[in-house]
């Protein structure tokens, strides 16, 4: 059962929303009115979604609730009564998982929970990976700096200053991009 925290801007519906998230198999694990409070509960309990009812959003308020979700890393889904395209591009645009006007129904927000934490769930996948190739190809560089260091300090060929790192790392039981850091940092 995936656990909610319900952030409350004003809208006066937080009883009739905890009520259909509750009927759509959601646990509401607690209500906040104001978005700043959002830092302090998120941290505390460490909800799976983070949803924002919002009578009238402004940019403020958009602002402090992606900055908040985005922090602890929770989908962030809002719904509003007013339908404001430039708030809506600007939502999406930060990073809210999922913005709709108006819907209370039971079924309508299971389904937009849902595919929310499944599209958030797929964008951390993606991001981990791209994490990893940039962490890679900044390995990369540093052997081949490194390499270079070698090939200019010591008269090396690029396959002996290879060499020389691969045994270094190998002897030392560490990654050789570490091996390479560690000799730009000594050769500075």
């Amino acid at each position: 059962m995936l656990k909610i925290l319900l952030v409350d801007a004003k809208s006066g519906r937080a009883s009739l929303l905890r009520a259909a998230l509750e009927d759509a198999g959601f646990s509401v694990i607690a209500t906040v009115s104001q978005p700043l409070e959002l830092y302090d509960r998120l941290a505390e309990l460490q909800p799976d979604v983070v949803l924002a009812d919002a009578n009238s959003p402004a940019r403020d308020v958009v602002e402090d609730l992606v900055a908040a979700g985005a922090n602890a890393g929770q989908p962030l889904l809002m719904l509003t009564r007013t339908d404001n395209p430039e708030l809506l591009r600007l939502a999406l645009g930060q990073g809210v998982a999922a913005y709709s006007v108006d819907g209370l129904s039971p079924a309508l927000l299971r389904s937009m929970v849902e595919v929310a934490v499944a599209q958030y769930r797929q964008a951390d996948v993606l991001r981990a990976e791209l994490q990893e190739a940039k962490n890679s190809l900044e390995g990369r560089r540093l052997i081949e700096r490194a390499k270079g260091l070698l090939m200019d300090q010591y008269s090396l060929s690029e396959a002996e200053a290879f060499k020389r790192l691969r045994d270094e790392s190998m002897r030392s039981g560490t990654p050789m991009a570490a091996v390479s850091l560690r000799l730009l940092q000594n050769s500075a």
